[in-house]
């Protein structure tokens, strides 16, 4: 090799050495060359002038989960620590820029001189730093790059940006295309070619971070900096800044030109430094960029040179010239020269030369080097350097590529690939290391032998990774791939033991420095621990302060009721304009004018409301009826992440969604509609509104096949794309709905749920009246789908589905078919107006099926909205109700509430139901007293009294006396009774327990879905503890109301609300089993949860843990099956562990099915005698199990029920017997009310 042009001489702190490797007799040639570019230590030594100044941004996470707690400190704690100690290494030339963001981003510091007042603000500044709410990364960063100017003073300085987060990014640009290109627009704007911003990423967490780590791998020359040390979490922090304090070269431009014929093989050749765009041809220029260089620190370039002509003709001929330009430690521009000649003379020629003893191998090795400096060693040890260099760099570079491929296939849970990739790499390390140890010895062996063992104890790290399974292991092996690619120093115990490859010798004292800088900030700090939320206890409440308190005293308490959740308002004399009234004990016992008042307007007396809507499926039987068609749109998420493997089955989720796709032209009948819109950056209509007869079905398969990803995930478009396409026809003759799926949050068009609401209201207006078009939102993944839980609760009414990817999920998304399919009315709209003086209390009716434009200003109006109930199937809207001060007066044999009810049958004819609740102060205590004189009257005469005689003659009987039970304290002082829109035999007694039960049971639900909502929001937070503090007390909550419930209701009545009780408390046990072991999941699970119980619709499996579907009607629950089995049959050939559990599903589920189902529609009630021997029939399975299992339900003796009782007690004809021969209720729609 020859050294031509300006190859630099000794005092350039750029040293620049040049290897190639040769095997001869190949065709044709390759010379595999090594770059490598060293910084020398020697320029800072000799430089009387100290180190450039630096110019540093800060951007940090201000989101809501940075207030979670590391041990007892929270994350943004631990950032201001982080930003004090960089404060304190700053010099006073050095400059300092700090941006915080959330769903936006600020500055909190501009970039400012690190003089005494510059450190003053900046630590001013630092404080200001809180958890707020949302990740907008993108913002943040772009905010960060305009803080840089590129005035004359500021151009002879080092730059630099740390960006730190600790989630996933949901707001702004959220893909690593999209935020690249937004900061190269600005640096380009803003800075120029000649601008040098290295942008170091870190994080922290169990999740993904895929997104920082290409950010880091595109805008940055240092490793990926994942953190898992808690205790130097900090000092890991301030690394980027003494990279960039000690780097002695920036802004290296490597440019290589092919010579004489030479060409690259760039495929070979790629990594992250590499300068994209650049190489159109195998001939084109090749270009890398590296940020900086630091003290004692090397970078190496592989280069892979074909040579097409004969070995001979290219003897001493230029086959590449490497040209580097880089500014030295003073900023001043530098470049350096090389022209790499051509040499065949092998190895065994040079020994012998030297007169050393050959082998075999040394006649096919050409190897030699040159550098930009003299350099006083002989041929024969260069030769051997540059044989030890390029196997060095071979080990490093496939280390690099085994971890990435091992981290990917870990991703999958492809533990078997994950090995291999690892092993196969050891074992060739193992043996290229004994080949080069034949061919070399002394000092370049040394160097091949520690990089080997080196890689080697990297790739027994990783394989106890995959081994243990530990859920850090993707991000624990993509920060080490990371390091070793970048030759950079990264974070603490991220390789075994101490080991921090490539970091400078100096770099340990600098944070053990760092560390003690950090002990000092937290002493004078003095660790903040976490304060518990504040007990809301005046929520929602409008509190009055006295005014004959002193000025000091009304603001201290105002700050408190806000502090604790309510609102202070000013007192208006004989109104009722406030909840409470502060004032002096002085005040209250001279009861002056404002205690009077408040006295007077305590708080009024409430009475709960619950209406109860079923469709009765019998009427449907009876008429016979065939169901409406169907007219549905699947819309699919078609961007890259769709190719990601999902459960057992290893297909891609692109590949399950087709399966689905499938299944649902194949089950639909040959008047039902389908289409198909697919969206990634954009929307595409894959399939129109197509009639599924023969030839539409047909059409429809064969489009689905041609599905396949592309893009990012622009929802909004995908959706508003399908709702256009049910233009053009009668939106009543079909029943309609749009099931969509995405994987992931929406990066591109609408992603904020209120301006999609509105997009869509606006859709709906143009395709006319009669269009009811119920959306049913799918996702899978570890994220938090917050957009699709808002359109599903917005635009639908159908429970959020979360899908867990060990599950059939392709089965679980036909629901919405089959609720469509089987839904009895549709198009419900509620109206409810309040009469007589009587308001609602808006803040006890959470539903989601309020309509969200009903005016909240008036409180004696409601609005309600149900798209369809199917089959077995009931929805509850719970109503409370104020009372005036004297309703015992006024409402006596008056009405409290109007209900109309408009919806469309099957017949899609329009109907109406209107009813009004009467008033009604009779308390169940007086009905009971009432009710026993007459049973003592009647059963003086009869024992049994014929069906036809009106009212049921059911006796309330003490098991042990047998006598006539009298009524309770507790009942005495409670009014509970029912009404429904057709005549009921039930007697007032029996209506008064119905309510009882319903409302109870409807208090149950209402406590569990706003704990598990409450909980999710904590759980956002990542407060665990404070999430499970909120489910125990949900607990408690119900088992309360179960407490309550003993005192006034009979013994029928305790075991509906005790069943239901139960069901409630097992869906908060299952919370509580999940915040034991948090998951990034857990939030859509928890949110698909309190979906399905507020929307009292079923979900998809898994979501309440094991089999337990609540709200899952048995017809629903016989197509799960059938769709099942055809999916199973589709997906083909299943690994031994997965037939073994398939074959037990298939067996438990084969018995379900084929079980005979005479008991459907019908409702049991088991005799007290029944209930007291435990429900057993001499079998193992209870009374309860068998009604279940033949398609009936089990209910409390109250109305339209079967009795189920033993032979002694229908021969002595006992009560209930009695009752069940003259009872014949069965209701539609009823109202249910208690009065507290």
């Amino acid at each position: 090799m020859a050294v031509k042009g300006s190859a630099g001489d000794s005092r350039d702190p750029l040293k620049l050495n040049c290897y190639c490797t040769v095997v001869k007799d190949q065709s044709p040639l390759q010379v595999q060359s090594l770059i490598e570019l060293t910084a020398e230590e020697q320029e800072t030594v000799s430089s009387n002038k100290t180190r450039l100044p630096l110019r540093f941004v800060a951007v940090i996470d201000e989101s809501g989960s940075m207030a979670s707690t590391i041990g007892n400190e929270t994350l943004i704690y631990k950032m201001k620590i982080f930003a004090r100690v960089m404060v304190r290494k700053m010099k006073a030339e050095d400059m300092l820029g700090i941006v915080g963001f959330d769903s936006d981003a600020r500055v909190l510091l501009p970039i400012t001189q690190m003089d005494k007042d510059g450190k003053k603000a900046a630590m001013d500044s630092i404080e200001s730093l809180s958890a707020k709410t949302f990740t907008n990364l993108c913002e943040g960063i772009l905010t960060g790059a305009k803080l840089f100017d590129t005035t004359e003073e500021c151009a002879h300085c080092r730059n630099g940006m740390v960006v730190f987060t600790d989630g996933i990014a949901n707001q702004g640009i959220t893909d690593a295309d999209g935020i690249v290109s937004a900061f190269n627009s600005i640096a380009q704007q803003t800075f120029g070619s000649n601008f040098c911003l290295p942008i170091s990423t870190l994080t922290i967490g169990d999740y993904k971070p895929d997104l920082l780590l290409e950010i880091s791998q595109r805008l940055g020359s240092d490793a990926f900096f994942w953190i898992s040390d808690m205790n130097t979490f900090e000092t890991d922090m301030m690394i980027p800044f003494y990279l960039r304090e000690t780097s002695l070269v920036s802004d290296v431009h490597v440019t290589l030109h092919a010579l004489n014929g030479a060409t690259f093989d760039i495929k070979k050749m790629t990594t992250d430094r590499m300068v994209t765009g650049t190489q159109k041809t195998d001939v084109s220029p090749v270009e890398y960029h590296i940020h900086d260089i630091s003290a004692s620190m090397a970078k190496h370039l592989p280069c892979y040179i074909i040579i097409h002509d004969k070995e001979k003709k290219m003897k001493n001929k230029p086959i590449m010239e490497v040209h580097v330009t880089y500014r030295d430690y003073h900023n001043v521009p530098r470049e350096l020269r090389i022209t790499i000649v051509f040499i065949n003379v092998t190895l065994a020629e040079l020994r012998k030369k030297f007169k050393q003893q050959t082998n075999s191998s040394d006649k096919a090795v050409i190897a030699y080097m040159d550098s930009s400096v003299p350099m006083a060693i002989t041929e024969i040890t260069r030769a051997e350097t540059a044989v030890a260099k390029i196997a060095q760099e071979e080990c490093r570079t496939i280390t690099v590529q085994a971890i990435n491929s091992a981290a990917d296939y870990f991703d999958l849970d492809e533990i078997v690939m994950s090995k291999d990739a690892i092993q196969a790499t050891t074992d060739y390390i193992v043996q290229r290391k004994t080949e080069v140890n034949t061919v070399l010895s002394g000092q370049p062996a040394v160097i091949m032998c520690d990089r080997a063992d080196t890689m080697i104890e990297a790739l027994g790290h990783c394989l106890t990774i995959i081994e243990a399974g530990r859920s850090e292991g993707w991000q624990t092996m993509k920060t080490m791939a990371s390091s070793l690619a970048n030759e950079s120093p990264t974070v603490g115990k991220i390789f075994p033991g101490k080991a921090r490859p490539f970091a400078p010798p100096g770099m340990e004292a600098e944070l053990e420095d760092y560390q003690k800088i950090v002990d000092q900030q937290k002493q004078q700090l003095q660790v903040p621990q976490k304060p518990p939320p504040k007990p809301k206890t005046f929520k929602d409440r409008h509190v009055a302060v006295s005014e004959k308190l002193s000025k000091a005293s009304q603001e201290k308490i105002k700050e408190l009721i806000i502090e604790h959740g309510g609102k202070p308002v000013p007192f208006v004399k004989k109104k009722a304009a406030y909840n409470m009234l502060v004032c002096s004990r002085a005040e209250f016992n001279d009861k002056s004018i404002k205690v009077r008042d408040a006295l007077e307007n305590q708080v009024r007396d409430k009475m709960k409301v619950l209406l109860e809507l079923s469709a009765d499926e019998k009427s449907l039987e009876a008429s016979g009826h065939q169901r409406t068609p169907l007219r549905f749109v699947a819309v699919i998420d078609e961007s890259y992440s769709m190719d990601d493997r999902i459960g057992r089955d290893k297909l891609t989720l692109i590949q399950r969604m087709q399966i689905f796709a499938e299944l649902m032209a194949k089950d639909f009948k040959d008047e039902d509609q389908m289409g198909i819109v697919t969206f990634a950056n954009d929307a595409k209509v894959v399939l129109p509104m197509t009639r599924m007869d023969s030839s539409g079905r047909d059409s429809a398969l064969e489009k689905i096949q041609n599905i396949s990803t592309r893009g990012q995930t622009n929802l909004s478009d995908g959706l508003l794309s399908a709702i256009s396409m049910f233009k053009g026809s009668s939106g009543s003759d079909f029943h309609n709905g749009i099931i969509l799926f995405t994987d992931g949050q929406a990066n591109q068009g609408i992603i904020d749920a209120a301006e999609l609401v509105q997009e869509y209201n606006s859709k709906m207006a143009g395709l006319g009246e009669g269009v009811c078009l119920p959306i049913s939102t799918f996702t899978i993944g570890d994220y938090r789908p917050k957009l699709l839980c808002e359109v599903a609760q917005n635009l639908g009414s159908d429970a959020f589905f979360w899908l867990s990817d060990d599950t059939d999920f392709e089965v679980d998304m036909m629901i919405p078919i089959v609720l469509r399919e089987t839904c009895l009315v549709s198009n419900i709209r509620i109206a409810l107006r309040t009469l007589n003086g009587v308001t609602f209390d808006f803040l006890k009716m959470s539903s989601p099926f309020m309509v969200s434009s009903a005016e909240s200003n008036n409180k004696t109006a409601a609005k309600y909205f149900i798209h369809d109930i199917s089959a077995d199937m009931l929805k509850h809207i719970p109503c409370s109700l104020l009372l005036p001060k004297d309703y015992k007066k006024t409402l006596q044999d008056k009405d409290v509430m109007e209900v109309n009810i408009a919806y469309k049958d099957l017949e899609n004819v329009e109907r109406e139901i209107c009813t009004r609740i009467p008033f009604n102060s009779t308390s169940l205590g007086e009905i009971m007293k009432n009710d026993k004189y007459e049973n003592t009257k009647r059963n003086s005469k009869s024992a049994d009294l014929p069906s036809n005689r009106g009212t049921p003659t059911r006796n309330r009987m003490d098991t042990s006396t047998r006598r006539l039970r009298a009524p309770t304290e507790a009942q005495m002082h409670v009014v509970a009774y029912a009404d429904c829109n057709h005549q009921s035999d039930m007697n007032g007694v029996q209506r008064g327990q119905q309510a009882i039960a319903k409302t109870a049971q409807e208090d149950c639900r209402m406590v569990t879905v706003g704990t598990i909502n409450k909980a999710a929001e904590f759980v956002d937070y990542r407060d665990y503890s404070y999430s499970l503090r909120l489910v125990n007390g949900g607990i408690d909550e119900i088992k309360r109301i179960k407490s309550e419930i003993r005192t006034i209701a009979d013994e029928d009545s305790r075991t509906i609300v005790g069943s239901f009780a139960a069901t409630m408390i097992d869906s908060l046990g299952y919370c509580v089993t999940l915040l034991g072991d948090p998951q990034e999941s857990h939030w859509a699970r928890m949110k698909a949860m309190a979906s399905s119980l507020a929307t009292e619709s079923p979900t998809a499996g898994g979501v309440f843990g094991g089999d337990k579907r609540p709200y899952l009607p048995p017809s629903v629950a016989r197509s799960i099956e059938k769709y099942r089995a055809i999916v199973n049959l589709r997906k083909g050939p299943k690994s031994p562990e997965t037939v073994k559990k398939l074959c037990g599903d298939a067996k438990r589920n084969t018995k379900a099915v084929l079980t005979t189902r005479i008991f459907k529609n019908k409702n049991f009630t088991l005799s007290d005698k029944l209930i007291a021997d435990g429900n057993k029939m001499g079998s193992k399975e209870t009374v309860k199990e068998l009604i279940i299992k033949h398609g009936g339900t089990p209910v409390p003796f109250m109305y339209d029920t079967v009795l189920l009782c033993t032979k002694e007690e229908y021969v002595r004809n006992a009560a209930k017997v009695r009752d069940a021969k003259a009872n014949k209720a069965r209701m539609t729609i009823y109202v249910c009310a208690i009065v507290t």
